[in-house]
């Protein structure tokens, strides 16, 4: 949402908060740009992990300042899910996890697990927060599969649609495919499915 990060931005001098977004962002971005064509020579791709990885370690110094337990958790919520996909790129799986891990009950906390949440506002924001909240419940999902994992979040809110998202069904369409499928693996399921793997 761009009048969000434009606000992330404006706040960049004075918030803890809105500084952790923007470089775990950025450090993703750059673990990401690895996989692009135009990044071709060793030492490119060298100094991009090199710089991501010192990003992450000053956001992970930084976030010990923010406000865990503040009126707006949604910056420290969006520093730990960009810290989650930059360690697992990096095949950091505890780290990853650690971070998901704080993404999710942040966002348990924060009440997105609940329809009403999304009353406050009709807007861009109300979207992207809906959007956050099945990113987190897929990808703890998926931990849970692959690294015999427990879950947090639920399917207890409407997935997203071009009528509760500011997007179109072009633009959902891969999202919300991802979403119904993991919606099949329930507590049930994931219990089922843990347990075969220790008896395995």
């Amino acid at each position: 949402d761009r009048e969000y990060a434009s606000g992330l931005t404006a706040d960049v001098d004075s918030s803890p908060e809105a500084r952790c977004v923007l470089l775990s962002l950025c450090a993703y971005t750059l673990l990401v740009s690895l996989d692009l064509e135009t990044v071709t020579a060793t030492e490119d791709a060298e100094a991009a992990e090199s710089l991501s990885m010192a990003l992450i370690e000053r956001v992970v110094k930084m976030r010990q300042e923010c406000n865990l337990a503040g009126a707006d958790v949604v910056p420290v919520i969006l520093s730990a899910a960009f810290l989650f996909r930059a360690y697992e790129r990096l095949n950091r799986t505890e780290l990853a996890w650690f971070f998901l891990r704080e993404a999710t009950t942040l966002a348990h906390s924060a009440d997105f697990h609940h329809e009403g949440h999304y009353k406050h506002d009709y807007g861009t924001r109300s979207s992207w927060e809906r959007c956050l909240y099945w990113f987190l419940f897929v990808s703890e999902r998926i931990y849970a599969l692959r690294e015999n994992r427990p879950v947090t979040l639920h399917a207890t809110i409407v997935p997203p649609t071009s009528l509760n998202v500011a997007l179109d069904e072009r633009q959902l369409s891969g999202f919300t495919q991802l979403v119904a499928l993991y919606k099949t693996f329930d507590s049930d399921v994931l219990y089922n499915w843990n347990l075969s793997d220790k008896s395995g």
